[in-house]
């Protein structure tokens, strides 16, 4: 029986502790690398807008104890400082300027920590409402999550394919409940799927700069990947995938996270149409009641 209770348990511990793992992670790097908070090769306007994620950063990492035990006024501020951020402007997009500028260190990884970290936590902040039947507000912490992960999505590949997955995740575990909140919070929730930014296209354009980078940098050997054009194909291509050699380990992980965050943003896609075509479809029935004349004659 107590062997029973702890297998039951294993989800729910491995859970509280990855947040903890990212910290840790975040940690090390700040401790053995040079402060990505300096790198000059960004250029002073690049630099300011990376400088602008330095409060949820260092948040995370000061209080990361508290988040990861998820206690609620700690994740509330620090999704409260990712969302008041975005909405003043001030967390951009930042465009890549080397192939290695892929979101696996320096600052990059670190704003992607900070990131994962909260989304994380919101998701399972959500859980425990919904285990509590306050579906209400379960709902609430899922789209913060879902807008938290919208918010310079395409900075990097790890971006993308983090961001993708957890708006999944959330949007999974809103139409789990989806009938048993409010009106109002349902209306409030689909419209924030609606605004999602998804899309496959800028992922295979993405690809594609990436390729054109490598041809740049050709003297790094780990940075060596096919050109744009076959970028665009290999992430969106199964066989083509399969049957392809890399230059290195590197490079066959990097394509891989790219794969995986093309998937992701296909099934976001087709995700997003259909609440697109249900919106659509409510609206028009809204207009024929209120306008009966317009099925007349």
């Amino acid at each position: 029986m107590i062997l029973f209770m702890w297998i039951r348990r294993l989800p729910y511990i491995c859970a509280a502790l990855t947040p903890a793992f990212l910290l840790i992670v975040l940690a090390i790097n700040g401790r053995f690398f040079v402060s990505p908070w300096t790198t000059p090769e960004y250029g002073p306007q690049v630099s300011k807008d990376i400088a602008a994620y330095a409060p949820v950063v260092r948040y995370s990492y000061l209080y990361s104890e508290s988040i990861a035990h998820l206690q609620e006024p700690y994740v509330s501020e620090l999704s409260d400082k990712w969302l008041t951020l975005h909405r003043s402007g001030k967390l951009l997009t930042i465009d890549p300027i080397t192939a290695t500028d892929d979101g696996s260190s320096g600052v990059r990884q670190e704003i992607e920590l900070s990131r994962r970290m909260i989304m994380a936590s919101l998701i399972r902040i959500a859980d425990k409402n919904i285990r509590a039947e306050k579906f209400d507000t379960a709902c609430n912490y899922l789209k913060d999550a879902l807008e938290i992960a919208n918010i310079a999505k395409y900075n990097s590949p790890m971006s993308i394919a983090g961001s993708a997955s957890m708006q999944s995740e959330a949007i999974k575990r809103y139409e789990t409940i989806q009938l048993r909140v409010s009106l109002a919070n349902q209306k409030d929730f689909d419209n924030a799927i609606l605004l999602m930014d998804v899309s496959p296209e800028r992922v295979k354009q993405f690809a594609a700069r990436f390729g054109a980078l490598s041809q740049v940098n050709a003297t790094f050997e780990e940075t060596q990947l096919p050109s744009a054009n076959e970028m665009r194909t290999l992430i969106s291509n199964d066989r083509a995938m399969a049957d392809a050699e890399f230059a290195s380990p590197e490079s066959n992980l990097f394509m891989q996270t790219l794969r995986v965050a093309y998937d992701l943003e296909v099934k976001l896609d087709q995700l997003k149409s259909r609440y697109r075509m249900t919106a659509t479809k409510n609206q028009s029935k809204s207009g024929s009641i209120l306008h009966p004349s317009a099925n007349s004659g």
